[in-house]
């Protein structure tokens, strides 16, 4: 059985019913459109509205205003000999726009950022310890000398020392007022680098921020990048610590659709992170 198809010559493009939209968390879209047209009474330049970039209400200007700014990402035609028709296949990306009570778009986009924070374990030099650094600067000498292996610890456990290349000498590891004699947690450390173990796990916690936009990065943006700042979404900041950018990267789908992720690491607040990196 064979039919015929009739258009309208006025009209070059004509929207089908099967419009879909995929949308995720962030307000990015997805949508696929297949259009109709007649293979005669198109030339090469009546097809540039399918070009990559081009809005869908350029094609269409009756589609709902919240999906005006979605743009051609691909665009597949199909040309059917017997009919004299273009089928043509379209995928729409971009970001949802507010709709207003009017029934019109506000122009402001519904994209909605969502995040994530991870904690996990890595290896840091022992020496980054909070029990290292909470010892005097005495027993941080004589252990530091114990990294270096510049010293060796007596069988006592209380004092280090080494030959003395001048003198040839025995001589121990000076401090403040001479002799430097450890005690408690300073002689658990001493025990530890003696039996070879110099690290240890330290947590580390990266907090993630995801959104889609119609536009990407800023230069102000990366600039940011090694700087201590107050990430968006209030997370959870324990009491003297801060949060560094560490890592902006982004993603393209298209024209005008962008993948953004951020991540903070979290940072001891002291003054050595302030001068740096602020």
């Amino acid at each position: 059985m064979s039919g015929k198809i009739y258009l309208n010559s006025s009209i070059k493009f004509i929207p089908q019913k099967d419009f879909a939209v995929q949308q995720t968390e962030n307000g990015g879209i997805e949508a696929t459109q297949t259009f109709l047209c007649r293979y005669n009474s198109l030339g090469t330049s009546d097809l540039t509205p399918f070009n990559r970039g081009n809005r869908l209400d350029t094609l269409w200007p009756e589609c709902p205003s919240i999906y005006r700014g979605l743009r051609v990402k691909t665009a597949v035609p199909n040309h059917h000999e017997a009919s004299g028709i273009w089928e043509i296949k379209v995928v729409f990306t971009g970001t949802l726009f507010a709709w207003s009570t009017s029934g019109g778009s506000s122009g402001a986009e519904q994209t909605v950022p969502t995040y994530s924070i991870r904690g996990d374990l890595e290896e840091a030099p022992i020496n980054e310890h909070p029990k290292f650094k909470a010892l005097d600067d005495d027993s941080k000498l004589l252990l530091g000398r114990l990294l270096e292996g510049t010293a060796t610890i007596e069988f006592g456990w209380t004092k280090a020392g080494g030959i003395d290349p001048v003198g040839g000498d025995w001589k121990y590891v000076q401090g403040s007022s001479g002799d430097i004699e450890i005690s408690g947690d300073a002689i658990k450390f001493a025990k530890m680098i003696t039996k070879g173990k110099t690290t240890y796990k330290s947590p580390t916690y990266t907090y993630n921020v995801r959104e889609e936009s119609s536009t990407g990065f800023s230069s102000s943006d990366f600039s940011k990048l090694g700087q201590i700042t107050n990430p968006p979404g209030n997370p959870p900041t324990p009491s003297g610590y801060s949060w560094m950018l560490t890592g902006p990267s982004q993603e393209q789908s298209g024209q005008g659709r962008y993948f953004k992720d951020t991540s903070y690491t979290l940072i001891e607040d002291n003054e050595d992170n302030d001068f740096l990196y602020k």
